[in-house]
């Protein structure tokens, strides 16, 4: 592996690059500890301060939110596209592991419940964006170590805030962040910290194109399983890319069907004080404002204990519609939407989808569908 000292910035991330796949390609697990001196070699923009010994609890936050809560106990972590390649490699079950999640990535991890994270990758990106992340957090959880073992709380159980923000040094800001971090279990989550220094082991089990392709065909395959479309491909296909909630709300308008409970919803709960939002919409003059708000309420109040039983009923109304949603397919995180325009009902729709003078009996007569994966596409998948 070259390891010629670059010039040029864009060489340095060249540099870190080559290093994490060069090791990735070992058949056995790769110590995140070895990618640190070239991490913190690239002056990353989301890692500035990863040479300073101070916390950047900026960095930290930000990959802090890109992992799974169950980090803090996480040892090592196995990369595959499939269940079919982990059990290929010894770990024959992890889909019956526990389903973690994290607050900005939507990827499909699992956690054994002791100390290893399987996490399903889609594409070479993926690597790209979860090794950073891996390594600004071993290396911000090993400054906060630091320096509580030399405040000496490395054997003191649960410190108090107080002495865990003196040890630390942070400005009211920067532990406003930390408790975004760890929420309720931050005294608890420091004196784990404390007790021991963060040694991530990473192994790839697999990384050929032909792993990512069975296993985007794996995914499809799920996805037509499940929603029974016939004759899909022998059928022209609108593909888009958008979330799992607008086009069914456009297209079934199933919040004007309850719109009665919504309205009492508002009425009693007032959820971010929308009652007089919905008041004003109602009496005003806006196209679509009024529809909008009880879109967005209806997805608040299908979380309620008085409003759930609607997320079943509604899945059924967009069936009947032609609407059909797969929202945990096989291998990828990436929910899917077939919808059969010769089923949509032009009657359901949102009245700005109602064109006058249109010619819906050819909607009827159409034997196309949309596909909608819930996935960013171009420019957006970016941001």
């Amino acid at each position: 592996m070259d390891r010629a000292i670059p010039v040029l910035g864009n060489e340095e991330i060249d540099l870190y690059i080559r290093t994490y796949y060069s090791l990735l390609r070992t058949s056995g697990e790769i110590q995140v500890r070895s990618l640190e001196e070239v991490h913190s070699g690239m002056n990353a923009s989301l890692h500035q301060g990863a040479n300073s010994p101070e916390i950047d609890v900026s960095a930290f936050l930000y990959s802090a939110l890109r992992l799974p809560p169950c980090i803090t106990q996480i040892r090592r972590v196995l990369l595959g596209q499939s269940a079919e390649v982990f059990a290929r490699r010894g770990f024959p079950r992890v889909e019956s592991w526990l389903l973690v999640k994290a607050r900005a990535r939507r990827r499909k991890m699992f956690f054994d419940g002791e100390e290893t994270l399987a996490v399903f990758i889609n594409s070479v990106s993926d690597i790209d964006d979860l090794i950073p992340m891996l390594t600004t957090y071993q290396i911000e959880w090993n400054k906060i170590h630091f320096k509580l073992v030399h405040a000496g709380l490395q054997d003191k159980g649960e410190a108090g805030e107080a002495a865990y923000r003196t040890a630390l040094g942070l400005s009211d800001e920067d532990w406003a962040r930390l408790q975004q971090v760890w929420g309720d279990r931050l005294l608890e989550t420091l004196a784990c910290v404390s007790r021991a220094e963060k040694r991530f082991a990473v192994r790839m089990l697999a990384g050929s194109l032909n792993d990512y392709r069975r296993a985007t065909q794996g995914w499809w395959r799920s996805v037509m399983q499940t929603c029974d479309v016939p004759g899909v491909h022998d059928r022209p296909v609108y593909f888009i890319s958008s979330n799992m909630h607008a086009l069914p709300n456009l297209l079934s308008t199933y919040a004007r069907q309850i719109e009665e409970e919504l309205v009492h919803y508002l009425q009693t709960e007032n959820p971010e004080g929308l009652y007089e939002e919905y008041r004003r919409l109602k009496e005003g003059s806006s196209p679509g404002g009024r529809d909008n708000l009880l879109y967005y309420v209806m997805r608040k109040y299908l979380r309620t204990p008085a409003g759930r039983h609607h997320y079943d009923l509604r899945l059924k109304h967009e069936v009947a519609l032609g609407i059909h949603n797969v929202r945990r397919p096989l291998n990828l995180d990436v929910g899917v939407q077939v919808i059969e325009l010769s089923k949509l009902d032009p009657a359901r729709f949102d009245p700005r989808l109602r064109l006058g003078g249109a010619d819906w009996e050819r909607l009827r007569r159409s034997p196309a569908l949309i596909v909608n994966v819930d996935y960013p596409l171009g420019m957006a998948a970016y941001q």
